[in-house]
């Protein structure tokens, strides 16, 4: 019995960290915070592209299509308990090479994605992943 526990249990764990969200997404509601100026904070309707891989995660506002968000992340995917953690991830649309934190998390059965630096935090809601064509 406890050999059927610990088999299902290593399958699990397993799976869990084999996690990947490489692909194409969509959201249509974000989020600002920041640390310094809460009045620069808001909560608004709004459609963005997401491409994440192993490496980078790319977002656009198609409202500004050729302003692209761009983040290179070379350490792993760190798992805190049920929130995945990218960490150190460089800010490549940035001059001063700043870094970043990409957390993906569940809520209420829907992937998230924020970006954190300790000046403020930007969360993509409910991502929708593209259809393969």
């Amino acid at each position: 019995m406890k050999f059927k526990q610990l088999l299902i249990y290593l399958m699990f764990s397993t799976q869990i960290m084999a996690q990947s969200f490489n692909g194409e997404y969509k959201s249509l509601l974000t989020s600002f915070k920041s640390e310094i100026d809460s009045t620069r904070n808001y909560k608004e309707k709004a459609e963005f592209n997401l491409l994440i891989s192993n490496e980078y995660i790319v977002i656009q506002d198609i409202r500004l299509p050729k302003k692209l968000l761009i983040y290179k992340c070379k350490k792993p995917l760190k798992k805190l308990f049920n929130i995945f953690i990218k960490e150190s991830c460089n800010n490549e649309h940035m001059e001063n090479n700043s870094k970043s934190n990409i957390t993906f998390y569940n809520s209420k059965n829907k992937l998230n994605l924020m970006i954190s630096d300790k000046e403020s935090s930007q969360v993509f809601f409910n991502l929708i992943k593209n259809k393969l064509k």
